[in-house]
């Protein structure tokens, strides 16, 4: 380890990559590559990974609302350490339904996408959305049901199949990165059923 005051080379990598860890891309350039994800040519590994970040991204800028400190003061409360008080996308998921930012339904429908998220994230071999164990699990993803995906790049909506396991996780995801990252506009988040910009929606369950 280095002396006090300096830093080994290998300390300034690691930082570094914590550094990059906290890196927030703009909401707009993330929403893009949301729906160019859409594409069936992605692997379905970067689709979960990338797709479920940008959702726990969207999900930090909707609690930030409710914090009276500044941007670096709100990343540091997310920051990918133990000492964070928020590190982790499970105790996001669980501040937000404390605030009434989204209703037990959309709680749930986070939780799921997740899990998901999380087998190929440290799955031990190669993991498809066809796998029995993610498919059975997008099945129970209900936003699809009452939502419609914003179209993908052009020309490629006819050889996409919405029913798919892997399109019912991109569509649940689109649908959540919208609303969450929607409440960055200066008020702090609604309840779901409350909010002004998307109609409420009823589980098919009740």
């Amino acid at each position: 380890m280095g002396s006090k005051g300096t830093r080994s080379p290998l300390e300034s990598a690691l930082r570094a990559l914590t550094r990059a860890t906290r890196d927030r891309p703009d909401p707009t350039e993330l929403w893009k590559t949301l729906i160019d994800l859409a594409s069936p040519k992605t692997a379905d590994a970067t689709v979960a990974l990338v797709l479920g970040a940008a959702v726990e991204q969207a999900l930090e800028i909707a609690i930030s609302t409710h914090f009276v400190l500044d941007r670096d003061g709100c990343a540091r409360m997310f920051e990918d350490e133990e000492i964070a008080p928020i590190p982790t996308f499970a105790a996001k998921i669980r501040l937000a339904y404390a605030l009434g930012i989204y209703e037990k339904h959309i709680r749930d429908e986070l939780n799921l996408l997740k899990g998901i998220r999380n087998a190929f994230a440290h799955a031990k071999a190669d993991t498809k959305f066809t796998d029995k164990h993610i498919a059975q699990a997008c099945g129970f993803l209900w936003l699809p049901q009452r939502w419609h995906p914003m179209g993908p790049p052009s020309g490629q909506q006819a050889i996409r199949d919405l029913d798919t396991p892997r399109e019912k996780f991109v569509t649940s995801a689109q649908f959540l990165f919208m609303y969450l990252e929607h409440s960055d506009n200066g008020e702090k988040p609604k309840s779901f059923s409350k909010s002004g910009s998307y109609s409420p929606l009823a589980h098919p369950g009740t």
